[in-house]
């Protein structure tokens, strides 16, 4: 037989979990047709002795609802072996969007998710949609060199049909209506399921609660009724008063669906963990995702995001200064700049700052992670170096932000418990995720998250290949019913990496500003991964891009899920025979 690529000699970690062998895996017509023994010869034959073959990774969490109109190569995902990306996380969307309600939804998306408004106006030029069916149109013709998984999105569903009420107010009975049609159409054309976002964290514009925060526990469980009616689609959720440990086993119980996505944390959230763990084994489809990179964020006073609007990550909790920072938001940056040069802003920076929970839970985890006017400033903790200058941590982030007018830039940092993350990435309940791509760029670069793995975890820490490999792929397409990709398997499509062990590794962070509008982003390349293949067709090798953002691009647009009754059966299977 004649193939259109053989790749001989690899050791092959299939996805499954299985044990690692040496073999070859030969692609024809985007699909894989032989794993093992492939004999004959093919068009294209790697060599990749000395390497591992495995499926490509899936990305369960990201926010690439807009870049993708701009970007169809979905940077920076596809340097660290992603072919398949899901979107539409946190009740975020794009579509459905009225001409009318276009600014809103850019301004939600820009404080909730940290993307600049200019950025998002400029990429998004004329949208050309407006249906949620047309957006995927839009997507599917413009083409992707990933894989793309869309979940409708909650915000702009109840934006939709309420307009500017969609932040005040909860939905009346027939605005519920209406929201339920749009995710039973949205369903029949594709999504993979719903997102709704019920935590204190996300403020929309002008300090209200984003949409999905006005909806009550009956409301959400219609929603969570029509996907179990609809026999597809699973629900994407957050932590908040309607959803926690002890509705969702029940909710379940009544509709057992997948349940995907309250982020749990390592040790300050042990009961919750232990939770989800119960709830698993009493057969409850519930799938936490969880990160592996340190949590990190940076944050500077050119973008005021996380000190104006969200609520801090992690242990800390620093209240948001809404007084003082929502006039900035509409503002451009010289106007910023200029503002932070006044005597009244200081004052009130400095006042509003010096309290429990900033001095306590917020600035000890502050480190100047950039500082152009002051490199010697780099690396250090801000509480350490206003200790130095007897003054204040709200004083020298101003100072080294207004010198550098406001390029500096500081991380907060909050490791997570290394271990405890271990037993969590063994236990079959938990998913690896949460690396939220296409948002925030100028403050994290997560979605690096599969070579820092496969380099700290793996390599460094000994975690198990073969389980690795499966949290990335076959473990995550099951939350969402993929049942063609995921595993190197004949008949599934022809997503694959190749990828050196020994070298394998997340770059440096770099600053780059190429977003539109000249908008920041953290780039970090992956190494040691030396061909990703999308559907057979090789979109990254020798460590660039090689395929044109322009030209013919070999992703899918993913419409087909598995029902919820067979939801599970090919891993269960999969497992069995291992």
């Amino acid at each position: 037989m004649k193939y259109d690529l053989k790749i001989s000699n690899g050791t092959i970690v299939d996805g499954t979990g299985r044990p690692r062998y040496r073999g070859d895996v030969a692609v024809a017509n985007g699909t894989i047709v032989a794993v093992g023994e492939a004999p004959g010869a093919a068009r294209r034959e790697i060599d990749a002795t000395g390497r591992i073959v495995t499926p490509g990774f899936i990305d369960m969490h990201t926010h690439y609802d807009a870049q993708i109109v701009w970007d169809p190569v979905l940077s920076h995902s596809p340097w660290h072996g992603v072919t398949t990306v899901v979107m539409g996380n946190c009740g975020i969307g794009m579509a459905p969007c009225r001409e009318r309600d276009r600014d809103y939804l850019v301004s939600l998306l820009s404080l909730v998710e940290g993307i600049p408004e200019e950025c998002l106006t400029e990429g998004m030029g004329d949208w050309g949609y407006e249906t949620y069916p047309q957006y995927l149109d839009f997507i599917e013709r413009r083409g992707t060199a990933l894989n793309v998984v869309s979940q409708l999105g909650h915000h702009a569903v109840k934006t939709w049909v309420m307009g500017p009420d969609a932040q005040d107010r909860f939905a009346t009975e027939r605005e519920m209506e209406d929201q339920r049609q749009i995710l039973r159409d949205a369903l029949s054309v594709g999504a993979a399921g719903f997102s709704i976002y019920n935590g204190p964290a996300h403020w929309g514009p002008g300090g209200k609660p984003v949409p999905s925060r006005l909806t009550t526990a009956e409301q959400f469980e219609s929603f969570v009724a029509v996907l179990f009616e609809e026999g597809v689609g699973g629900i994407d959720l957050n932590w908040g008063p309607v959803f926690n440990p002890n509705t969702i086993p029940a909710l379940f119980d009544r509709y057992p669906i997948q349940f995907n996505r309250p982020q749990t944390g390592t040790s300050h959230n042990t009961h919750r963990n232990a939770a989800v763990s119960a709830a698993w084994k009493r057969g409850v489809k519930w799938n936490p995702q969880i990160g592996c990179l340190p949590n990190s964020f940076e944050v500077g006073l050119e973008d005021p995001f996380m000190f104006a609007i969200d609520q801090p990550l992690g242990s800390h909790r620093g209240k948001p200064l809404h007084d003082l920072f929502d006039p900035l938001i509409a503002m451009t940056v010289p106007q910023r700049l200029a503002t932070y040069k006044t005597a009244d802003f200081r004052s009130e920076f400095i006042r509003q700052t010096d309290r429990d929970d900033w001095n306590t839970r917020y600035w000890p985890l502050l480190r100047v992670s950039f500082s152009p006017s002051d490199r010697s400033a780099e690396g250090h903790l801000l509480c350490d170096l206003a200790h130095a200058q007897a003054t204040s941590p709200a004083a020298v982030m101003l100072d080294l932000s207004v010198s550098s007018e406001l390029a500096a830039r500081f991380v907060i940092e909050n490791p997570q418990d290394e271990d405890v993350l271990v037993q969590m990435y063994m236990d079959d309940a938990f998913r690896m995720g949460a690396s939220d791509a296409g948002a925030h760029q100028g403050q994290i670069a997560d979605y690096r998250y599969p070579t820092y793995f496969l380099s700290h975890f793996v390599r460094e820490k000994g975690f198990p290949l073969e389980r690795g490999i499966k949290l990335m792929t076959t473990m995550a397409a099951e939350c969402y019913g993929i049942h063609d990709r995921g595993s190197l398997t004949p008949g599934m499509s022809a997503d694959v990496n190749v990828i050196d062990p020994d070298t394998v590794k997340d770059g440096p962070l770099e600053r780059v500003n190429d977003l539109p509008g000249g908008s920041r982003r953290l780039f970090s390349n992956g190494n040691g991964i030396d061909y990703t293949f999308v559907n057979g067709v090789a979109i990254r090798e020798a460590g660039t891009i090689s395929v044109d953002a322009d030209g013919p691009l070999p992703g899918r647009m993913i419409r087909d899920f598995l029902p919820h009754s067979q939801r599970w059966k090919s891993t269960e299977e999969m497992n069995a025979a291992c």
